[in-house]
């Protein structure tokens, strides 16, 4: 069975989770070994100290789209990348924005404010993520992020979203996401609706709220 080293309310943990529950995969869900990425229990299993990590057998791989791209390879039905090459580049893209662009700047406010961090020094990392979320509502192009199918774009942005609701509470900053993000909230209802969505955030949740 796949394992998975992950920590619940993770956004990259969370993609990997959604895609492999779409594709129906089994797998084991592990603490991260020593209690978190700075321990040197879990720097010997992953020297990058970055979550998740997957063990699938003698393949032990971490980075989530590293991850998800190995999961549509060795297990492609269903699939979760579209057939043609332009389409692929496009979730390639809506991926990096997620991964590069939106979910670090969500990491280091998210974790700030846990560490009781003063909220006014995000006004950066915040307008980061503002204007990647205006360029993802530009771009969605379907019922889903990339068009017709349910794609591993889609698996990249679900948890960040919600992050991202939420924190725009915490910091006190004008967010309305229906008036000013309506085809993203349209699309973030609708992948509630799918089994393997829900499930995920439902988890993330419970983990949020025992913190």
């Amino acid at each position: 069975m796949i394992e998975l080293i992950q920590v619940p309310f993770s956004h990259y943990c969370a993609k990997v989770k959604i895609a492999l529950r779409e594709k129906g995969l089994p797998y084991l869900s592990q603490p991260v070994p020593g209690g978190w990425m700075d321990k040197p229990e879990f720097q010997a299993v992953n020297p990058l100290g970055r979550i998740p990590f997957m063990i699938d057998g003698d393949i032990r791989i971490g980075e989530s789209q590293v991850i998800n791209e190995y999961l549509e390879e060795r297990y492609p039905q269903p699939a979760l990348m579209p057939e043609t090459a332009a389409q692929r580049a496009e979730v390639r893209w809506l991926c990096n924005l997620h991964d590069l662009y939106t979910a670090p700047q969500i990491f280091r406010i998210f974790f700030g404010l846990v560490n009781s961090q003063d909220k006014a020094g995000f006004a950066k990392e915040w307008q980061q993520v503002e204007q990647s979320l205006a360029l993802l509502e530009q771009r969605v192009a379907g019922p889903w992020l990339a068009g017709e199918h349910f794609t591993l774009a889609d698996c990249a942005w679900v948890l960040s979203w919600m992050h991202a609701n939420a924190l725009a509470g915490t910091l006190a900053v004008p967010f309305d996401a229906e008036a000013r993000y309506p085809r993203i909230s349209a699309w973030y209802q609708r992948a509630l609706g799918r089994a393997s969505v829900s499930a995920v955030v439902e988890e993330a949740k419970a983990a949020l709220a025992a913190m």
